[in-house]
């Protein structure tokens, strides 16, 4: 037998390791990082939010991102329209470096998937304004995108 002193469930710190309640956080990107799959077979990017507002103040939220999955086309392009939202949401239009998003502030809708939380939506801080359209547009569904001579979009083979 052990003597806990008079130990209270008051008394007991917070699990910071549970997912956080669904809804809308004030955030900023505090970390980026090449992370391997545990295939072995390639890298996917490894982002941190952390919260800065009241509401879960200091909490971090994992999100990786298959931008050059080896074997899946489509999950790649799921992440570089992610990266997009990402950028729409922090007020740039492009960047060189993952780390070039750190220390932006933005919002994000979160989800509990699990034991885990999922992001939904990316969208610039209330009072902040999210940066004018690069004025493209998706083709309609029957037409083909025409052939610009440009490289071919990250995902794309």
């Amino acid at each position: 037998m052990a003597n806990l002193g008079g130990f209270k469930r008051e008394d007991a710190p917070e699990d910071e390791f549970s997912p956080l309640a669904a809804g809308t956080y004030d955030v900023m990107i505090c970390e980026t990082g090449m992370h391997p799959y545990k295939s072995g077979n390639g890298e996917m990017l490894k982002v941190t939010y952390e919260v800065i507002g009241e509401k879960g103040k200091g909490r971090k939220i994992f999100d990786y991102m298959n931008l050059w999955h080896p074997t899946s086309e489509k999950s790649a392009k799921i992440s570089w329209t992610q990266m997009g939202k990402i950028l729409d949401a922090v007020g740039k239009v492009s960047v060189d470096d993952s780390d070039d998003l750190c220390n932006i502030p933005f919002a994000i809708d979160v989800v509990i998937d699990g034991d885990n939380n999922s992001i939904k939506k990316w969208h610039p801080k209330a009072g902040h304004s999210a940066p004018a359209s690069s004025g493209k547009s998706a083709p309609a569904a029957d037409e083909k995108p025409a052939d610009d001579g440009k490289e071919k979009a990250p995902w794309e083979k």
